[in-house]
């Protein structure tokens, strides 16, 4: 970012005295106003004393300046926009690529877990128009497989009978 650098000129009372000093402060400055204080007071030997004054007027100097600085920004640019001829689609298509991608930086990629596949999957044969279809399909699947399964069951028993027979032939023969 573009900075300025401003003359912050500070009066204060010394014993009767009025002393003056002037500073170079960068516009629009990020550093807390307190550590500029800190900083003034060391490296112009200021008296405790006027610290708070001090404070009051740079945090005062430093506002105005950069709500100034920020205005005057804004005016030349809008002075650009509106004196230049520029058309209004190419510049919010612009913007709208840089934007999708500043944020596409930092937004996690989508990727769908097993739980999303399966509520989308699950929403779209509940509101689908086959699904008496599927459920009766379902049922009849479910109907045959439970008669296979007790056609299996009679065989085993069946076949468990025959080797306790078997097994009881064997043990009188024996």
């Amino acid at each position: 970012m573009q900075c300025l650098d401003k003359t912050f000129t500070f009066t204060y009372d010394a014993g009767g005295i009025n002393e003056s000093i002037s500073v170079s402060v960068a516009i629009p400055n990020l550093a807390p106003v307190s550590e500029l204080v800190g900083r003034i007071m060391t490296t112009q030997k200021l008296p405790p004393y006027v610290e708070k004054g001090l404070h009051t007027q740079l945090d005062e100097f430093l506002n105005f300046e950069t709500n100034l600085f920020y205005d005057e920004r804004a005016d030349a640019a809008l002075h650009k926009l509106t004196d230049a001829n520029i058309v209004i689609e190419e510049v919010a298509d612009k913007w709208a690529g840089v934007y999708t991608q500043e944020h596409g930086a930092y937004t996690k990629p989508n990727s769908i877990t097993n739980e999303d596949l399966f509520a989308e999957v699950y929403h779209n044969l509940i509101h689908s128009p086959a699904l008496d279809t599927l459920l009766n399909l379902e049922h009849t699947y479910a109907v045959t497989v439970g008669d296979v399964i007790r056609e299996r069951d009679k065989a085993l028993s069946a076949l468990e009978d025959s080797c306790w027979k078997v097994n009881g032939r064997v043990k009188s023969a024996l």
